[in-house]
């Protein structure tokens, strides 16, 4: 059953209940057993790309792990899951309390973003499992389009990895690395620069004689929205000939992956009304009861423009521009996109909205409804 099928199946969910989600819990299982094939390794999904409960307990019931990045996101997931020791806590912001607060709260493993949180790490050694050090390898994010993974300054810088990894040798936790170069990564050629540069740096590792259990490769794995991208199989091939390379290097270094998009990105749908049509010179206006600012961030953040398609069976297509619910000059769906021809009172929704679809307080607009089916 295609997507329009499904939407049609449950008009009675949403057809008064606009905007909505509406979230299709068989394709984060489908998407996490895609992930899993091609990769092979322990995925810890990104909770920080959508942590509503459903897809918590979704993704906790087939077994998959979590990463989070504040205590706010923890108590979230602490709420669906009861043992997180599992979980891969990271935040560029952690200081003592933070630290303190999180191994009281159960975590084991640790992802370090800086020398201060290293030297905050090393007095707590026998609380901890596991510890991955985020290493930056300073490779420029090489796709113009979009502002992901320039200049971050996250992670610890490439040229002091090394001392850090030296003073961590003889603890008895695990110890790994980890590098996320950028989220929505499309661009092959970043993904083979990066992965030679992390190959430099397990072999100096080696080198040195120090212990590698783990290694971390964090998440960026792209997704269709308005523009082509390139394809999960075609990144899968670059690194398992990295894992390949590795495992000649350290054979039983151990594989995590840190999926969001990924998995949740196309289990979502927006479902939103036309409230107004209007002609702006030789413009074709939609005006829908949903904003970017309360259903997709990113669309308003970085220009990622969801697919979107019109609920009418009209075969004449008219280009529109489609804004939101706001009086925001910047409040756009999309510009220029061909749909049938729609007018007010019809229903349009938004293809890929699962991934970073939280909202603002902008306007005091509410978050859209959420619809959770089969």
């Amino acid at each position: 059953m295609n997507t329009l099928e499904k939407i049609k199946q449950h008009k009675g969910l949403w057809r008064n209940n606009t905007p909505c989600f509406v979230y299709d819990k068989s394709i984060i299982i489908k998407n996490l057993n895609k992930f899993n094939n091609l990769f092979n390794g322990e995925i810890a999904y990104s909770l920080k790309t959508n942590s509503e409960k459903e897809v918590i307990k979704t993704i906790n019931l087939n077994r998959n792990n979590f990463s989070v990045c504040s205590l706010e996101e923890l108590e979230i997931l602490k709420k669906v899951i009861k043992n997180i020791s599992k979980v891969i806590y990271y935040s560029p912001s952690l200081d003592q309390e933070e630290l303190g607060k999180v191994l009281n709260l159960g975590i084991k493993r640790i992802c370090v973003d800086s020398l201060n949180q290293f030297n905050l790490i090393i007095k707590s050694p026998h609380r901890l499992n596991e510890v991955f050090l985020r290493i930056s390898t300073e490779l420029k994010h090489n796709n113009q389009k979009f502002v992901y993974g320039k200049d971050s300054f996250l992670g610890i810088h490439i040229e002091e990895y090394l001392k850090v990894l030296e003073k961590l040798k003889d603890k008895k936790f695990k110890l790994g690395i980890h590098n996320h170069l950028a989220s929505q990564n499309s661009n092959l050629n970043s993904w083979k620069l990066n992965l030679g540069i992390l190959s430099e740096i397990i072999e100096q590792i080696k080198k040195k004689k120090l212990k590698l259990n783990s290694i971390n490769l964090g998440g960026g794995y792209p997704i269709v929205y308005d523009r082509p991208i390139v394809s999960l199989n075609k990144i899968a091939r670059i690194i398992n000939e990295f894992k390949t390379k590795t495992k000649n290097v350290y054979p039983n270094v151990e594989f995590v992956f840190e999926p969001g998009r990924a998995i949740i990105g196309d289990a979502v749908i927006l479902i939103a009304k036309v409230k107004q049509y209007k002609k702006f010179g030789d413009k074709n206006i939609l005006i829908i009861d949903a904003s970017t600012y309360n259903s997709s961030m990113d669309t308003l953040i970085v220009g990622l423009n969801l697919p979107v398609k019109a609920l009418n069976n009209n075969k004449n297509l008219v280009n529109y521009y489609i804004r939101g619910r706001s009086p925001d000059s910047l409040d756009f769906f999309s510009k220029n996109v061909s749909l049938p021809k729609t007018k007010s009172g019809d229903y349009i929704f938004f293809q890929n909205a699962g991934a970073y679809n939280f909202s603002s307080d902008f306007l005091h607009f509410k978050k859209p409804n959420i619809i959770v089916v089969n």
